[in-house]
């Protein structure tokens, strides 16, 4: 799979999501970045459960693992495995990407 370039580490604030698109194989992908403890994470941008954009209605948070919290209906999914879970059930599951920081830069493979 490809790297593709997708921002750089410094336009990323700590906690609060940014949403990039990104062409892959000549069709854009949307893709929400988001730094949380330094770390880089990569995922889709909206709620598996409804749909709702996650860098707006998204609550994100590393306490106990990076996660973040759809505040439209509570749904929690893991930013590292996309699992998640609403209404004490499991919950459709995030798409994840997997992101690297390299020279200031972040690539994503997809």
């Amino acid at each position: 799979m490809p790297l593709v370039e997708a921002a750089r580490v410094e336009e990323l604030v700590e906690g609060r999501p940014v949403v990039r698109h990104v062409s892959v194989g000549g069709r854009l992908v949307s893709i929400m970045l988001v730094k949380l403890g330094g770390r880089v994470y990569a995922a889709e941008p909206l709620c598996p459960h409804a749909r709702w954009p996650l860098d707006v209605f998204g609550t994100f948070t590393d306490r106990g693992g990076a996660k973040v919290v759809c505040r439209m209906h509570w749904g929690v999914w893991e930013l590292d495995t996309g699992r998640g879970r609403f209404a004490s059930k499991e919950a459709p599951r995030l798409k994840i990407y997997e992101a690297e920081v390299r020279e200031g830069r972040v690539y994503l493979r997809l």
